[in-house]
């Protein structure tokens, strides 16, 4: 199963975000990504205890992504996040707390969580998953 979107991140600080396959904050079944504050971070969980990559990327005000999370059932979940400015590349791969059994229960997961009183935003520019089939 794969998951892809576009995203760009208006601020980079009091924020907790997560982009998933299924819905979570944390420990329910799940792959995807996790924003804290000026990070991104891979994300996964099976149901009991979710794992984190370290930071795959550090960004500023007005960053704009391209993220894919690939899950190879029962193997591991392979991260990439690419900057849409320059081009690079960063990944990041979790092997642990691997998702099992149906992920679908909600293709589509946005999570927000300001850490402030101030309103956060994330845009997305589109989602696309895939499940092999």
């Amino acid at each position: 199963m794969r998951l892809r979107t576009a995203i760009n991140l208006p601020t980079s600080t009091n924020q907790t975000m997560y982009i998933t396959v299924n819905v979570t904050t944390g420990t329910t079944v799940h792959f995807g990504f996790k924003i804290v504050n000026n990070q991104i971070f891979g994300s996964c969980s099976d149901g009991t205890t979710q794992s984190l990559t370290a930071a795959i990327v550090t960004f500023s005000d007005n960053a704009s992504f391209a993220l894919k999370a690939k899950l190879i059932t029962g193997s591991k979940v392979e991260f990439t996040v690419i900057e849409a400015l320059n081009g690079t590349e960063y990944t990041g791969e979790l092997t642990t707390n691997l998702p099992t059994g149906q992920v679908t229960s909600a293709v589509m997961n946005i999570y927000i969580a300001p850490q402030e009183a101030v309103a956060k935003k994330l845009i997305v520019g589109f989602w696309d998953v895939w499940n092999g089939i």
